[in-house]
């Protein structure tokens, strides 16, 4: 490959895409890889935030070559970030005669772009579509829960969690995402056993207990209530939550933990 070609691709893995975009603008039209190099180079503007520079690459790239996905992409990409709404969409009814159905990558992608547009309903349906393919995949679970999120559906929310949960390991620190979408979701008890029962590696009891009283918090807060003990000392995090779970799921408002006595109100 042109050796240009291969410098900018160095200097843009680098993040200098200033320095990869010298590099590519030197291609000569005539190279065999000249139409890479303008890829390339449309990545880089965009990096720079040059939208509209960015964007007549991937149109002249279009021009030569109708069916080239990537500049496709681009192009829904760089008018998303120049918000051109109408655009986008326009942009987006095409690509639907580019990507493959059963890429789910393609649909991945799709997915991410309508999320840009603040489309969530049909972010969600792309990532449904990917799942078809791969209910396991976890790019499309991470898409669909931000757009499961934004549209406050709980139950779509705890199927995606559960699903992150089986595919990560026990290790807590990185089972956050499914802890917090578990949180938002107002799966407590999901939360509370999450956190108890996964391997705390590195984590100290200090940390441990932090994500228990976030747990606690959300309760209280989501249900407007107090825990007030009459007598004795205050209740341990593991006390305290386990009692305001009790409320949740049984309604139980007052009872005794040792010799301590508490009301929730």
């Amino acid at each position: 490959m042109n050796d240009l070609i291969e410098k900018g691709k160095v200097e843009f893995e680098n993040e200098n895409y200033q320095e990869a975009l010298g590099y590519f603008n030197q291609v000569s039209e005539d190279d065999r890889y000249y139409r890479y190099a303008q890829l390339f180079k449309a990545n880089c503007l965009m990096e720079l935030n040059e939208y509209q520079d960015s964007l007549d690459v991937v149109n002249s790239l279009i021009s030569t070559e109708p069916y080239h996905k990537l500049a496709w992409f681009n192009k829904a990409l760089c008018h998303v970030l120049l918000k051109q709404e109408r655009e986008a969409y326009d942009t987006l009814d095409n690509l639907l005669r580019i990507i493959d159905m059963d890429d789910k990558y393609d649909l991945v992608f799709m997915a991410k772009l309508y999320k840009l547009l603040g489309d969530h309903d049909n972010a969600l349906k792309y990532c449904d579509a990917a799942l078809e393919i791969d209910e396991y995949f976890r790019d499309a679970l991470y898409e669909k829960s931000f757009a499961a999120l934004r549209v406050k559906d709980d139950a779509v929310i705890r199927d995606v969690s559960d699903k992150l949960h089986e595919i990560s390991n026990d290790e807590l620190v990185r089972l956050v995402p499914v802890f917090l979408l578990k949180l938002f979701s107002k799966d407590y008890r999901g939360c509370r056993d999450l956190i108890v029962n996964s391997d705390k590696g590195d984590l100290d009891d200090e940390h441990v207990d932090i994500l228990k009283a976030a747990v606690y918090k959300q309760v209280c807060d989501d249900l407007c209530i107090n825990l007030l003990i009459v007598n004795g000392k205050d209740l341990s995090i593991d006390d305290a939550l386990d009692a305001v779970l009790e409320f949740v799921e049984n309604g139980k408002d007052n009872g005794e933990i040792g010799k301590v006595q508490y009301f929730i109100i």
